[in-house]
């Protein structure tokens, strides 16, 4: 049986870039895959690094890549990019980073986490059966709206050529975590 080793490696982890720590555990670890986080809900990380601040990472969450709005024509619902990245592509450098090395790229997608979605688009919130919404669950991923805007996110992150998607939190029964 083989072993295969890969991290998850959040975009926000390192404002140097990734040719600091993905080389480093490339070259110690020898790494299969990196998991990118590119659409999550909030974010909180400390920073250990002491010479690189800021120290405490805060995002809104979001979609943390700047998107093709041309892959959300379909649907009436668009992306929400986290404020953080704005429109810098932090994502590309990683992944022509990971393909040059051989290391397999999938990205994680907790769309039902993000929460400026249910504050601008309260029709794609879970409700019972009787209308009633149910906190803390999230998008609806049966309404059409999200399913069409999970879609187009899809679409979209195909131009980075990943090996392949996590998409966390999407059986109509699964809680989302905070």
């Amino acid at each position: 049986m083989c072993a295969e080793f890969g991290i998850v490696y959040p975009l926000w982890t390192d404002p140097r870039g990734p040719a600091d720590l993905l080389e480093r555990a490339a070259g110690e670890i020898g790494l299969d895959h990196v998991t990118i986080p590119v659409v999550t809900g909030r974010v909180e990380q400390f920073r250990l690094e002491p010479a690189d601040p800021p120290h405490y990472f805060v995002s809104e969450g979001g979609w943390h890549y700047p998107p093709d709005l041309s892959c959300y024509d379909a649907g009436p619902v668009k992306p929400r990019t986290a404020r953080w990245s704005g429109r810098r592509d932090v994502l590309r450098p990683i992944c022509e980073f990971a393909q040059k090395r051989n290391i397999r790229v999938i990205f994680r997608i907790e769309l039902r986490s993000v929460p400026s979605l249910l504050e601008h688009e309260s029709h794609l919130r879970t409700r019972n059966a009787w209308g009633d919404d149910v906190p803390g669950a999230g998008a609806c991923t049966m309404n059409p709206s999200a399913r069409e805007l999970l879609r187009g996110t899809l679409e979209d992150l195909r131009r980075y050529a990943p090996s392949g998607f996590q998409i966390a939190e999407w059986s109509p029964d699964c809680p989302i975590h905070e």
